[in-house]
């Protein structure tokens, strides 16, 4: 069932982890010699050390991120960058792509690890080089940046230039959803905002409702069938953009909004699986009633008519009873953060949602576990209707 210059990836502890990408102007200080800093005037520091720096002849005119969770335990990222040289003279910077430190005891390959990261610059896969932010010269709004993937990038006059990223990441669950990040507020970093900000999530993550910041525009929501099942899509699409709060987008689980009294779907999918080890002998028609009484028989009549459409509700399914669109399908409602830290990146207001009709919807959506689950809930109910 169910940013304007940096631009970051990441995935909290509680929910599925996600690396941070993000894509940053940064001041490289090693031992350059005095024609590197002639050359790379917007480059500063010492000792090594690396600090963000404004760009301000560099703006980015469009940013398309795709997040794709590819398994249960893989995420695939594919970010793309249209940069601009605002001004008649040719310039070079010095582009870093950050991965999210390590909180904790980890190992090298911690979750927020970008693997088989592929730079490519017009087209041109180039080389990266790494290092780390100075801790005295960290942005609040960053405090536990990783290691720093760098390169060089040289714009002609006027020109424009495609920057792309695709990497992979490991992931991680929680029994209270998912949640992806993306870090979006370091807008004084390049010219003006972008013009052009689109950010695509699929996935297909079981979930019930969504929350999101309310200064990020939800274009389309719904799921489709694909040759690998049914996938959830979310776009994020924005005009001349400069964001207030970073992309903070959870999906919980379906469990979160399961009527009460219902019983909890994968107990009734365990019962299932040993009464087909443990009762062979009988046909299936009897296996499915013996279980549905385990679990329906308790539930009152009108919880019990919520059970049975729940299934369809995870997916969208559009009611004929009007009281059934209601109760699954709540309206969106605003939530403001009282207490949060300015400097972790939630949003002070979020926009928060219930599952909603789905446009795409289709029977076709529903797992075999679903179709049981609401079988059995159809069973009890349809021998109490009948005299």
């Amino acid at each position: 069932m169910f940013r304007d210059t940096y631009t970051a990836v990441v995935m909290y502890f509680r929910t599925m982890s996600l690396t941070i990408v993000a894509l940053f102007v940064w001041a490289y200080c090693l031992t350059f010699t005095p024609d590197a800093f002639a050359n790379d005037s917007t480059f500063g520091g010492a000792g090594g050390t690396l600090a963000p720096l404004k760009e301000t002849r560099i703006r980015m005119a469009s940013e398309h991120i795709t997040l794709e969770a590819r398994a249960s335990d893989i995420w695939t990222v594919q970010a793309e960058y249209v940069f601009e040289n605002v001004t008649s003279e040719s310039v070079t910077v010095q582009m870093g792509f950050p991965e999210l430190g390590c909180m904790g005891d980890c190992d090298m390959d911690h979750p927020f690890t970008m693997n088989g990261l592929i730079t490519t610059v017009r087209g041109h896969k180039v080389a990266h080089r790494t290092g780390r932010i100075d801790p005295a010269n960290k942005p609040n709004w960053a405090p536990r940046l990783g290691l720093i993937h760098l390169f060089d990038v040289t714009f002609e006059p006027n020109e424009k230039i495609a920057v792309e990223h695709r990497y992979s990441h490991a992931a991680s669950t929680s029994v209270d959803g998912h949640s992806v990040t993306y870090l979006t507020r370091t807008g004084a970093f390049w010219n003006g905002p972008i013009l052009d900000a689109r950010f695509t999530i699929k996935h297909r993550l079981e979930h019930y409702y969504t929350t999101y910041p309310k200064d990020f525009t939800l274009v389309e929501r719904k799921e489709v069938m694909t040759k690998g099942g049914p996938q959830w899509i979310y776009q994020f699409a924005m005009k001349s953009w400069q964001p207030k709060s970073d992309l903070d987008v959870f999906f919980g689980n379906p469990v979160e909004r399961l009527p009460q009294g219902c019983p909890m779907s994968y107990h009734v999918e365990n019962a299932w699986r040993r009464a087909l080890q443990e009762s062979k002998e009988l046909t299936e028609d009897k296996l499915v009633e013996m279980v549905a009484n385990e679990f329906f028989t308790s539930v009152t009549t009108p919880v019990l008519n919520l059970c049975r459409h729940f299934p369809y509700a995870v997916h969208g399914k559009p009611f004929e009873d009007p009281a059934l669109n209601e109760y699954f399908y709540a309206a969106s409602t605003e939530k403001k953060c009282a207490n949060c830290d300015p400097n972790d990146g939630m949003p002070k207001e979020t926009m928060h949602f219930y599952h909603q009709v789905n446009p795409t919807y289709s029977d076709a959506l529903l797992d075999k576990n679903d179709l049981l689950y609401s079988r059995m809930a159809n069973l009890i109910y349809a021998r109490r209707s009948t005299p």
